[in-house]
């Protein structure tokens, strides 16, 4: 699919992080949603309106960076979380300075800046001053020289507070919510609003007096969001711009921007953006209720013990909040006389998470707030997940340890090995399999910076249903690691791998019910246990098809790269490549080869390989070269190339 077809489908294609600081020395609060992969597209920047902070853009925050656009939303000083005692004494040039420090520290040169109301006034003036990739102006106040067009009288004589503050009836958070909206979610909603204080002296220099700006000097594509053909104001704005227009009839100024009607609106936004930024363009989007996204859903069957009368599944959006709720059904009985099991279907869309609860009793995940499954068909019992039905008895994962000689390169190989949970009380098709490099590092607290705690996080990660129970092999390294580790000419890993291709797998099968499909079966390392990793996708396809690669290594005329450049297409059934963006804290100039990472993802989508769905690239920013940060990453890697079915 092309890139404009998934946005004109609005599908959302990465996860996503949130980001949040305080920037510059007047802590200026900043929020973002980005995607979890680089994606190479601009960040967008969402300046509010009056009163308004950038919890009134999280909606589009979380749309934008879910298709690959960083996105960040300031707070302006005095501003919800952006305290300041001074806010009497700023004027507009000072929010354009709070701008300004946010696109220095973040590096946001080539933004686009979206502004809203009171904040797309602010942003117009900034692009004359500092220029823009893109401007997105939601029904956005106008420059004197509109005003003067339009035949509006400016600087009128109206007394303006030194200080303003806006607490909204319940009839204008319904418009902008664009529903109506409990006793709970207007005493939140109350209580953002509550957090924020504009100066007066500069609501008069933007909505009173109006402000110059230079339209000759505003060199970026400009796009202008109405909510009324009879408003000369913003007919005239897009003229003054020559910029396109969209009409949205039917929409109020807030729900435009952050009602659950948004997307229509936003996808068009998307659609002018993926068109180059079309000039001149006028196009009308009239509000149908039903016309609401059409994102990407599962449909989740979950199965539940419980001893109470009628549970229900509340789901929740990502940060929590409670959008809707399933009824569970008895299903039969439990483990005893006062446990029943329950079942659900419920479509859940990406993102979403749920809990449980019955007559004011909740069941939620311990300090995690909302189970995070990623499964379609689950049993949940006593706060664990399992793709099947669980046995009665259960029995934690047993680990052991073995040692097998590889007469190639004269050593005995120390393997600790970890089985899954409840390995010998169910009977379950072949387990997946991870072989570790440098296991003497993978255990939990043992090795170098305490390990990676693969075994803990992997334990950890198949309880709450973020990904299948598998089989660890933690493979100690040769005392000549690097050797072991590199591959031809500079080392040996043709002999490693082929010694635990066809002998260690082989050895572990007669014991322990490991799978032989090559999509089940895969290698992680770091540094040059990384590089070894890869050479064992290209040497070895035939065993091993699931790959992570961790803060892969520079070597000269490096064969694993120049044979994926020339591969007509990638032997991976899912690849996971990360790095840091640091080397070492007393190296504080050096880097954690993020440019090689980079390259080996951009060859991987080159090869046809798909973002998200077999293929993840993570760079890590302010990580350092070490197992401390790579304990931090092994859980997403485990949970991209192990995903529940």
């Amino acid at each position: 699919m092309s890139a404009h077809s998934k946005i004109h489908s609005g599908q959302p294609c990465y996860r996503v992080r949130d980001f949040s600081a305080y920037i510059g020395r007047h802590r200026i609060f900043v929020e973002g949603v980005l995607p979890e992969m680089e994606t190479g597209k601009t960040s967008i920047l969402f300046v509010g309106g009056a009163f308004d902070g950038s919890w009134i853009c999280r909606q589009q925050l979380d749309y934008w960076a879910a298709r690959g656009w960083p996105s960040y939303a300031l707070n302006l000083r005095g501003y919800y979380k952006s305290r300041y005692r001074g806010v009497s004494g700023l004027g507009y040039r000072d929010y354009l300075d709070d701008i300004l420090s946010v696109r220095n520290h973040l590096h946001l040169d080539n933004a686009i800046y979206s502004g809203y109301s009171m904040g797309g006034m602010l942003v117009q003036k900034f692009a004359e001053m500092h220029g823009a990739t893109a401007l997105i102006l939601y029904d956005s106040d106008w420059p004197k020289q509109v005003a003067q067009a339009i035949g509006e009288v400016t600087g009128a004589l109206r007394t303006v507070p030194p200080v303003m503050h806006f607490v909204p009836k319940r009839q204008i958070v319904e418009e902008m919510m664009g529903m109506a909206v409990s006793d709970r979610e207007f005493r939140e909603t109350l209580a953002y609003f509550r957090q924020s204080f504009l100066s007066g002296r500069a609501y008069r220099e933007l909505e009173i007096d109006r402000i110059d700006v230079d339209a000759s000097k505003i060199a970026c594509p400009v796009l202008v969001i109405s909510v009324s053909h009879h408003d000369d104001a913003q007919a005239e704005l897009a003229r003054y711009y020559n910029a396109a227009r969209l009409l949205c009839e039917g929409y109020s100024h807030g729900s435009i921007l952050m009602s659950r009607f948004h997307i229509p609106v936003t996808r068009s936004v998307a659609e002018w953006i993926a068109r180059g930024f079309p000039h001149s363009v006028r196009r009308s989007r009239r509000l149908r209720k039903p016309d609401l996204e059409s994102v990407r859903r599962k449909t989740m069957k979950l199965f539940y013990y419980s001893g109470w009368n009628e549970p229900r599944v509340n789901i929740c959006d990502r940060r929590g909040q409670e959008l809707t709720q399933a009824r569970m059904k008895k299903r039969g009985p439990g483990r005893w006389r006062d446990e029943s099991l329950f079942e659900a279907s419920f479509s859940l869309a990406e993102g979403r998470k749920f809990y449980l609860s019955c007559q004011g009793h909740e069941d939620r995940p311990h300090g995690r707030g909302c189970y995070d499954p990623s499964g379609r068909t689950l049993y949940l019992r006593d706060g664990e997940f399992f793709p099947v039905c669980p046995p009665h008895f259960r029995q934690e994962p047993v680990s052991f340890t073995t040692e097998i000689y590889c007469r190639e390169l004269a050593h005995y190989y120390k393997i600790n090995v970890m089985l899954p949970r409840d390995y010998s009380s169910t009977e379950r098709k072949p387990y997946p399999v991870a072989i570790l490099n440098d296991g003497q590092n993978q255990w939990k607290n043992q090795g170098a910076y305490g390990g990676w705690h693969t075994d803990a996080i992997a334990l950890d990660l198949a309880r709450r249903g973020r990904c299948r129970d598998l089989v660890l092999v933690a493979v100690f390294s040769h005392p000549k690691r690097d050797c072991s580790y590199l591959p031809p000419p500079r080392g040996r890993a043709d002999l490693y791998v082929r010694f635990v291709a066809d002998r260690v797998l082989p050895e572990l099968r007669k014991e322990i019910n490991i799978s032989k499909d090559r999509r089940e079966v895969g290698i992680i390392g770091a540094s040059f246990g990384a590089n070894c990793a890869l050479y064992a996708a290209v040497k070895r396809p035939d065993v091993f098809g699931v790959i992570g690669s961790f803060s892969y290594a520079h070597i000269p005329d490096d064969p694993v790269k120049a044979k994926m450049s020339s591969a007509r297409r990638l032997p991976m059934a899912r690849l996971y490549l990360d790095c840091g963006t640091r080397w070492s804290y007393d190296q504080p100039s050096r880097d954690d080869h993020t440019g090689l990472t980079r390259d080996l993802v951009q060859i991987a989508r080159d090869k046809k390989m798909i973002p998200e769905e077999n293929l993840l690239g993570v760079i890590a920013e302010g990580h350092y070269h070490n197992e401390l940060y790579w304990r931090r990453r092994i859980g997403r890697c485990l949970e991209f190339l192990y995903p529940l079915e």
